[in-house]
């Protein structure tokens, strides 16, 4: 549901970021940055929805209602959400395995449709695994000379594009985070002491 926001004065806006940058309780940041994940499932998502109204009610009615809003824009739906994809994804695979590809594909298209806008919902292992190995099987399909009714299946539901396009979003994802990680770091370099370097750059192969 799209919810309408009227608009707002400058000094309004800015008058609430300032009382909510001034809050004490650390709590609503780290709920905020909890559901700024799009990989954040349903407890986080209602403990946000719960929790931050109640948290910023005491900073003001403006404020409250402009992180109810907040909160309201970032939460991932009932229908996008990492449960849901991962559950398609997985149930595809068992499809897929009991040779099952007409309901694989209407599987795939739910899970697609939501990677196509958040990426990193098929970065887990598990799941790109699964769309790995699904591709790879509808390669051997499709090298087989001999017909049948899964490769007919395969050929027609446009099953490996779907596949490929998955996987090309998620790796393109990577690719980008991993080149602005480089950026920065390289960035930082000119006035940044060996040993923060250093700190930076052990934190980027943790990270990644």
């Amino acid at each position: 549901m799209l919810t309408f926001i009227p608009p707002a004065k400058a000094s309004a806006a800015a008058s609430i970021l300032d009382k909510l940058h001034s809050a004490r309780d650390k709590q609503i940041f780290r709920l905020l940055a909890s559901i700024s994940d799009p990989k954040h499932g349903n407890a986080t998502r209602k403990r946000a929805l719960e929790e931050l109204p109640k948290k910023t009610k005491s900073l003001g009615d403006p404020v409250k209602d402009w992180v109810t809003i907040l909160v309201n824009r970032c939460i991932m739906g009932d229908f996008i959400n990492f449960d849901v994809v991962q559950s398609c994804i997985s149930l595809a695979k068992k499809c897929f395995d009991e040779k099952k590809i007409p309901s694989c594909v209407a599987l795939l298209s739910c899970a697609k449709i939501a990677v196509g806008a958040f990426p990193s919902l098929c970065e887990d292992e598990g799941s790109f695994q699964y769309i790995q190995e699904m591709f790879s099987a509808c390669h051997d399909f499709a090298k087989t000379p001999r017909k049948g009714e899964v490769k007919e299946q395969i050929e027609q539901s446009g099953l490996a594009t779907a596949l490929s396009s998955m996987m090309s979003a998620a790796t393109r994802r990577k690719q980008m985070i991993d080149q602005t990680a480089v950026r920065h770091f390289f960035a930082m370099l000119p006035f940044a002491t060996e040993f923060t370097s250093t700190v930076y750059l052990t934190h980027l192969v943790c990270c990644f």
